[in-house]
């Protein structure tokens, strides 16, 4: 929550006579206030040991029409907060320290090494839900495919490998232009994966609101559980992106993606088999290897 957002909060807070109960729910407000985006009303009434109806109480007592207009409020500041985050520029200065290695080839290993461990340790990795997603890349009617920026090369390589082996992928490249339409008509039996990483993307958010609003499934491989538009994911699978240089380092992300993808083929076998052999002919054919 930026200072301006929090402050105006502390204000009201101040101006109003709490009752107990108002008092433990403005305590907690305040002292966790980075996580508040992310709560449901019945999550803060569990956290704060009172009821859903005080929750709403107190919201509205802040000036809110209500819970879902106090909470978008918070959401649209953490993303603002998300988008002054580091450029480029400042994560270059931040990072010359492992740059300036006297062997960067090495600090390069070390670090892509921390990054895959991290990544795909137990603790890390829900093997059921790893298992879930896999079976329904290769069993869902359509699967829509997004990333841009950065992480659009871990979309683009997991569309073109989907694509190999099953019909109806359709990658969503093109951010301001045709992703939403291409999305649009998404149906209940589809499923949509999305690569974004910090800073995200408000056209990811837009494009799962879209999909969960479908009843599509939805599918999230981003950096933190805390990507502010994680709770329109079905699954989330987080990946580390820390590099030495000014940009993500996709090298984890793309490693979960060609995890999932080989789950799939797994799940696909032999039935990919007729498909990889039509398009093994035309590429021969075009000289394309």
């Amino acid at each position: 929550m930026s200072a301006s957002v929090l402050e105006d909060m502390k204000e009201k807070i101040k101006a109003l006579s709490l009752t107990k109960t108002e008092s433990a729910i403005a305590d907690y407000v305040l002292d966790n206030f980075d996580s508040l985006a992310f709560l449901t009303v019945s999550d803060l009434a569990a956290h704060t040991n009172t009821s859903d109806a005080s929750i709403i109480r107190f919201i509205r007592r802040l000036g809110f029409a209500g819970y879902m207009e106090y909470r978008q409020k918070l959401q649209d500041d953490f993303m603002d907060r998300q988008a002054q985050g580091l450029m480029p520029s400042q994560k270059l200065h931040s990072e010359k320290q492992g740059l300036d290695s006297d062997d960067l080839a090495d600090a390069l290993v070390q670090k892509t090494t921390e990054n895959l461990f991290k990544t795909f340790n137990d603790t890390a990795l829900d093997q059921v839900a790893f298992t879930d997603v896999c079976s329904l890349l290769a069993n869902s009617t359509r699967i829509f495919v997004a990333g841009f920026r950065g992480s659009h090369c871990c979309s683009m390589y997991a569309a073109h490998r989907l694509g190999m082996m099953r019909e109806r992928v359709t990658l969503l490249s093109n951010a301001g232009a045709t992703a939403i339409e291409q999305l649009v008509d998404c149906k209940r039996g589809d499923l949509l994966l999305i690569f974004s990483f910090a800073r995200y993307s408000r056209i990811c958010r837009v494009l799962l609101e879209i999909a969960s609003g479908a009843g599509v499934h939805t599918v999230l491989v981003t950096d933190k559980l805390s990507c502010p538009f994680a709770n329109f994911a079905k699954n989330i699978f987080t990946a580390e992106v820390v590099s030495l240089g000014f940009a993500n380092s996709y090298i984890a992300p793309l490693c979960l993606a060609e995890a999932l993808l080989l789950g799939a083929e797994r799940e696909i076998g032999a039935h990919a088999m007729p498909r990889l052999e039509v398009i093994d002919g035309y590429l021969e054919d075009a000289d394309l290897y």
